[in-house]
């Protein structure tokens, strides 16, 4: 695929196979009932990851394979600036590979890589990191929730993502 990692392939096409128990292929975004966007493999587990959905998982990092064995904490709140901001806090393990990498290293690769799949959430008015759940949740009632209009909102905030990373 043009622009994508060297791990992301369609279906059927995969050069190796897996040692993660699940690996993304890709995924639709969706505004409502309208597709607006795609993210690729990569893209689609840090999305699951910011979530909270991908605790237990498989990673490469230029052909070292790291597995996480703590659950990952994942915190996404909304700052009093208006910041749509996530931290992620976990624990990796060196399974395979030469390359060994800091924590400090991988840390900022998920802050700058999240950074941009937010922003092609926000692009693509797919809220499929929760903010909007988040938000709806300081509305007093629903005529309150309907006046903040959050799709418009939601396009102008600023995204911040901090990220914990330990090598065990």
């Amino acid at each position: 695929l043009s622009g994508g990692a060297d791990m992301d392939r369609l279906p059927g096409h995969l050069p190796r196979t897996s040692p993660a128990e699940n690996e993304y292929l890709g995924s639709a975004l969706f505004s409502g009932a309208r597709m607006t966007g795609t993210l690729t493999g990569e893209e689609t587990g840090l999305l699951c990851l910011m979530m909270g959905q991908a605790q237990r998982r498989a990673t490469f990092i230029d052909n070292s394979l790291y597995r996480t064995n703590i659950p990952t904490r994942v915190r996404r709140r909304i700052d009093p600036d208006g910041t749509l901001s996530v931290h992620i806090a976990m624990s990796l393990e060196h399974i395979a590979g030469e390359a060994r990498h800091a924590g400090e290293e991988i840390a900022a690769r998920i802050e700058r890589a999240a950074v941009d799949v937010l922003l092609r959430l926000r692009a693509a008015s797919c809220d499929a990191a929760g903010f909007g759940r988040i938000a709806i949740r300081k509305s007093i009632d629903i005529p309150a929730w309907e006046a903040r209009n959050w799709p418009d909102e939601y396009e102008r905030l600023g995204v911040r993502v901090s990220a914990e990373v330990s090598v065990l």
